[in-house]
């Protein structure tokens, strides 16, 4: 009796514990404020961490900590120095936030409301691979259409008697491990569960009038090989079924995103469809800066805005001015899409009060916190360092067998060549510089975070 009630005494004990872990508790401190367990808890979702994993392990929950106290104190540091009022730092964080918009728009109104109901086949295959191209002295060079054609006959010819051997009984489980070709094979030619925007056109096909339990009677041709295929399960996937269905909870998942993916463009479409949106993308070859490429109601957009997007990128995240030039018309246009893409949901999110929401505002302000931190960080570790010769030059004799090198065939044999100092030099200069810039960050961060006197409250944190 004693033993049981010194268990139950130790049941309740921790049970108490944990009941009195409150938002309120202080997980860490320094001189210039705190971190509570409902901060914390805050920063982690607002970062997408899995708070559940993290509570697991007092070490993580610390090291996360310290991330997130390094990060209020480094943008703490960046305000100090007005670098939060730089146009810099501005287009970085309107980029950033367009991003969390477009995410948090479609969870509410994709991931939250959408409840799709999808045909699907559980799938079993044989995959014959047809290689499209040869080898001419170590790069890849596509074969002539002819010899395509003869690569696809043989294929499919080999597909036609693995056919018969089905037909004649053969194990269509046993004939896959022998004979295909892609990542089933190892599984017998499964692949689980697909819908049809998952399968080439040819084959969706085939496979969705397939009936139950049958493989195909003839090989089916696709773009770069030949497929036998077998139907074993027919469904249709709802997002309250597809768990339990597909019982895998990885595959579950993956169909699941790709579903709502497409639902999510098929509701960027109907945004498109709008009376007031009109869209004119093919401005973008134009010169005129003043060319619209879209118009969202009262929202417009010109190949000039466009240009200064660019010059964001290019520029400010890049770091490469040149690379302006190398853009092309193609990827302007994704851009521009992207673009609209965030004016299109904006209007969502102002007309539903999303932006407005407390939990959304909230989110905004930690994760625009954390980018003005590491930004900053960014900008000490980037101050101009020089390397002197003489530490390139000795880091080369140190190491130029076993860094700077290159393999050459010699007598039909691979033989490690020295590189000349002249051309490892730049190279060595770069990875020296990139050194001193880190040893540099992680100084400044270690000397902000003992003058701060930062803390953690190792006897608050849950877990091992």
């Amino acid at each position: 009796m004693k033993k049981i009630a010194v268990f139950m005494f130790v049941v309740c004990a921790i049970a108490m514990n944990a009941a009195c872990k409150r938002d309120s508790d202080v997980l860490a401190t320094y001189n210039s404020g705190k971190i509570t367990r409902g901060e914390f808890h805050e920063w982690l979702d607002a970062h997408h961490i899995n708070r559940d994993s993290i509570m697991k392990k007092k070490k993580q929950q610390a090291s996360k900590l310290q991330t997130m106290g390094l990060w209020k104190l480094a943008a703490a540091e960046a305000k100090k120095a007005g670098f939060d009022q730089t146009e810099d730092f501005k287009a970085i964080a309107d980029i950033s936030t367009e991003s969390q918009l477009i995410s948090i728009v479609l969870k509410k109104e994709i991931g939250e409301k959408t409840d799709f109901n999808e045909p699907a086949v559980k799938l079993r295959q044989i995959v014959l691979n047809v290689k499209n191209y040869t080898m001419v002295n170590n790069k890849r060079v596509d074969i002539k259409k002819s010899e395509l054609e003869k690569e696809f006959e043989k294929a499919i010819q080999e597909a036609k008697a693995i056919i018969v051997r089905l037909d004649a009984g053969d194990s269509f489980e046993e004939l896959a491990k022998k004979h295909s070709q892609d990542f089933s094979k190892s599984k017998g030619g499964e692949v689980g569960f697909v819908v049809r925007s998952m399968l080439e056109p040819p084959l969706a096909k085939v496979v969705f009038e397939l009936p139950l339990g049958q493989y195909s009677k003839e090989p089916v041709r696709l773009s770069n090989a030949v497929a036998i295929v077998k139907v074993e399960e027919k469904t249709n996937l709802t997002s309250r079924n597809i768990e339990d269905v597909v019982g895998n909870k990885v595959q579950a998942a993956r169909l699941k995103n790709k579903l709502l993916r497409e639902a999510g463009e098929n509701y960027i479409l109907s945004l498109k469809n709008a009376p007031d949106v009109s869209i004119t993308l093919e401005n973008i070859s134009k010169k005129d800066k003043n060319a619209v490429l879209y118009k969202v109601g009262n929202d417009v957009c010109t190949l000039g805005d466009l240009e200064k997007r660019i010059d964001i990128i290019t520029t400010r995240i890049f770091k490469d001015p040149k690379a302006k030039n190398k853009i092309t018309d193609e990827q302007k246009t994704r851009l521009a899409e992207s673009m609209l893409r965030y004016s299109l949901l904006k209007r969502v999110a102002e007309q539903k009060g999303i932006v407005r929401d407390p939990d959304y505002v909230k989110k905004i302000e930690i994760r625009r916190e954390s980018l003005l931190a590491r930004e900053y960080m960014k900008q000490i570790g980037n101050k101009e360092i020089k390397i002197g010769e003489k530490e390139i030059r000795d880091e080369y004799e140190r190491n130029k067998d076993k860094r700077y090198y290159t393999m050459k065939k010699v007598g039909g044999k691979s033989q490690k060549v020295i590189m000349p100092y002249s051309e490892a030099r730049e190279r060595i200069d770069k990875t020296l510089t990139m050194k001193q810039q880190s040893a540099a960050v992680t100084a400044w961060k270690n000397k902000l975070l003992h003058a701060e006197n930062f803390k953690v409250m190792e006897n608050e944190l849950s877990g091992e």
